[in-house]
């Protein structure tokens, strides 16, 4: 299947929401690895709140460079919007828990660590194509 080739400008919706979706599975299973790394006390219970902001970032890193690897054009875009869609995601959830008290506490982390993730996704991903430079004859 050939690369669809993007305008200029042309926000990529379809790829944001499917990284955030792959990115809220991604936290979804980090959630019983901290719970057992927690219950053997190989960490300390204060260390939760780093832990889910560590494996938000770690998720939207992951989504967004498997995903948005044939995305050429507005990576950060991409990245930025990915991880705004996973935090709304995980708001709404929170929403419906019934323990939410906690929650903003943990949010301002967790949309850090989403965002960064993006970011990071973004630039680790590169730019736009490659063009070849012209060859300079040598006097």
């Amino acid at each position: 299947m050939p690369r669809q080739e993007r305008k200029r400008g042309e926000v990529p919706w379809r790829t944001m929401v499917c990284s955030a979706g792959a990115a809220l599975l991604l936290q979804l299973l980090w959630q019983p690895l901290w719970a057992l790394l927690i219950y053997r006390e190989a960490v300390g219970p204060g260390w939760t709140p780093v832990l889910t902001a560590a494996g938000a970032g770690i998720s939207v890193l992951a989504a967004v460079l498997a995903l948005g690897r044939r995305q050429r054009s507005g990576r950060l875009l991409l990245g930025c919007g990915a991880g705004g869609f996973f935090l709304a995601a995980v708001l709404l959830l929170s929403l419906g828990y019934h323990r939410a008290g906690g929650l903003p506490l943990l949010l301002p982390g967790i949309a850090a660590a989403a965002l960064g993730g993006g970011t990071l996704a973004a630039l680790l991903g590169g730019g736009g194509k490659q063009t070849a430079r012209p060859v300079r004859r040598r006097r």
